[in-house]
């Protein structure tokens, strides 16, 4: 197992990146995505199930990797900044093409405490 991004670094990761590897656990953030509850199911349900659908799309479609880098432009010193201390969540960007989702412009969103 390795942590996004202290251990894997806060790049697109590749196969080679995680030969060996069974689990990369990574902080996400579900409210970035559109959320519709299906009758009966909470909201939290409906999270967990769409977080779930979204990234299992992206692994099918052989883009999930990139989703772990920061998107073009991010400083050098950012990038470091969020590998060794603050971190941060994982998940769409809505401001970002389809293609180049999942990194925030700038700093990851959330910060480690």
């Amino acid at each position: 197992m390795k942590v996004w991004p202290f251990e894997t670094g806060w790049k697109a990761l590749t196969e080679a990146d995680l030969a060996g590897v069974d689990v990369v656990a990574a902080e996400v953030y579900p409210s970035l995505l559109e959320i519709k509850p299906l009758p009966g199911e909470t909201k939290d349900l409906a999270q967990v199930r769409t977080t779930a659908e979204h990234f299992a799309k992206l692994d099918e479609a052989g883009k999930l990797g990139a989703v772990f880098g920061p998107a073009k432009g991010v400083a050098a010193d950012v990038v470091v900044d969020a590998e060794r201390e603050k971190a941060g969540c994982w998940g769409p960007n809505p401001a970002a093409p389809a293609s180049r989702t999942g990194r925030a412009a700038g700093r990851p969103r959330c910060r480690r405490r």
